[in-house]
């Protein structure tokens, strides 16, 4: 099977998109919740501490995503994790606009949100051998079409991002990251 072959795959096409949708979604939001933080609280420090909080609940939890992904399965993790994220992280601008979100508040969704990231990853590697089988040519092939997505998503999210915080604010930007989350389900 060549590479054009497992592009007509449609699971692995499916795989392919919901990583650039939800990806994109979430290299924004890195860009666009830092900024969120900042404009409407107007401190470095507590920019700094969400920042901390998220990557603390990614460190922490991420320890048992892949024990995760074997009790549920990839692709059940996938949509849980996918599922979860999208209400966590549209309930920051909700709450803001609303007038109900207090920083502690903001730090517990945080946290809540980054502790579905790891999993969400790790079930993706995972999910590659039952899609393509476990030949090594195959799996060698999605492995590097997976990451040419992952990285892609990388280096235009961020610059994406700022344009778009410009144009239509960082909360705005955090309800289509929870929008992507959506789709990519």
């Amino acid at each position: 099977m060549t590479r054009r072959d497992l592009l007509r795959h449609r699971g692995l096409r499916a795989l392919l998109v919901a990583e650039i949708v939800s990806t994109t979604g979430t290299q924004m939001t890195w860009v666009a919740l830092p900024w969120f933080v900042l404009t409407t609280t107007g401190s470095a420090t507590r920019m700094g501490i969400v920042l901390a909080t998220e990557s603390a609940a990614i460190g922490l939890l991420g320890l048992w995503g892949g024990a995760i992904a074997v009790r549920l399965g990839s692709r059940r993790t996938m949509l849980v994790c996918d599922a979860a994220r999208a209400p966590l992280m549209a309930a920051i601008p909700v709450l803001h606009l609303a007038g109900l979100l207090s920083f502690p508040l903001l730090l517990v969704l945080v946290f809540a949100y980054g502790a579905f990231i790891a999993p969400y990853f790790g079930s993706q590697r995972a999910l590659l051998p039952d899609l393509v089988g476990e030949d090594p040519g195959l799996l060698a092939e999605a492995t590097a079409l997976l990451q040419a997505a992952t990285r892609s998503t990388l280096v235009l999210g961020p610059p994406l991002a700022g344009v778009l915080i410009g144009l239509v604010g960082a909360t705005t930007i955090l309800f289509v990251d929870a929008a992507t989350f959506v789709v990519s389900s």
